[in-house]
């Protein structure tokens, strides 16, 4: 009964279930205006994201000293692998490849991630001048 009430009822569900069908073919196509408005709230967010970011840093300014130590010594760790991976390529040593490998996979992401952590609000600020 249920089923016939959709075709026999009042205007009410005539309107649902037109309003359903625009919304359905309304979201089939993307137009530039929406592209534009989702542009600008991923912009808004990704600059709440660096205002955070770089509010945690000055809250965090005493630490400073013990970023900087585990940045230099992230980084020289960092250095001595490409060192020994790249003198093991000019040399053809068996290990290189495997070396040049384990460099890429287990010491570069915390490498760049400290980097970042370490030099982004620098970055921002010289940026935002």
């Amino acid at each position: 009964m249920s089923f016939w009430n959709i075709f026999t009822s009042s205007n009410k569900n005539v309107e649902t279930v037109t309003d359903g069908i625009v919304d359905g073919i309304d979201k089939i196509f993307y137009m530039d205006e929406e592209k534009a408005e989702h542009s600008l709230e991923r912009q808004k967010a990704n600059n709440k994201a660096l205002e955070l970011f770089t509010a945690y840093q000055t809250a965090t300014m005493p630490q400073n000293v013990a970023r900087r130590q585990i940045a230099i010594i992230v980084t020289t760790i960092w250095a001595l692998f490409v060192i020994v991976a790249g003198v093991g390529v000019i040399f053809d040593f068996d290990y290189s490849g495997r070396l040049a490998n384990f460099v890429n996979d287990n010491v570069n992401p915390p490498f760049m991630l400290v980097m970042a952590f370490y030099f982004l609000k620098r970055m921002k600020e010289s940026f935002g001048k």
